[in-house]
């Protein structure tokens, strides 16, 4: 009897640690235009890639649960570094799109852009209201690495 409690409890153990090894985090992204994001790759550690949007801008991924920190990089837009919060399952993302200033000093290039950045909530907001999002504000915070 005994053997068969010590049996029955390792099982229920394993199943357990094994069910909290990963999370599966979905999703949107859009562009700051509001348009959605196609094709927009999802990695984590900076170069494992770990899932793709799709033609709506939407993505479905699993991810390791330790990992808290998410790239989103394509063509012809900003990577994107997002910092999950714990409870936080379903992201929607505003990616801006790459911009090239040529002729410009380079601290007029980072004050535009900054200022490109810091429109983000309301851009957020937007897509809210346009049922774009089912969230009115991120539950993630964005990473800035130069």
């Amino acid at each position: 009897m005994k053997k068969y409690f010590v049996l029955i409890f390792v099982f229920i153990f394993t199943k357990f640690n094994c069910q909290s090894q990963s999370r599966i985090i979905e999703g949107r992204v859009i562009s700051e235009q509001l348009e959605t994001l196609p094709g927009v790759f999802i990695f984590i550690d900076d170069s494992l890639i770990v899932g793709m949007s799709d033609i709506a801008g939407f993505f479905k991924v699993e991810i390791p649960s330790s990992e808290n920190l998410i790239l989103f990089k394509g063509v012809g837009i900003m990577p994107t570094f997002i910092q999950l919060e714990d409870q936080c399952n379903k992201i929607e993302v505003v990616i801006f799109l790459s911009e090239s200033y040529d002729f410009a000093r380079p601290t007029s290039v980072e004050r535009k852009k900054k200022n490109r950045i810091n429109q983000r909530y309301k851009i957020h907001n937007q897509a809210y209201k346009r049922e774009l999002f089912e969230n009115d504000s991120p539950c993630y915070t964005r990473v800035w690495i130069q």
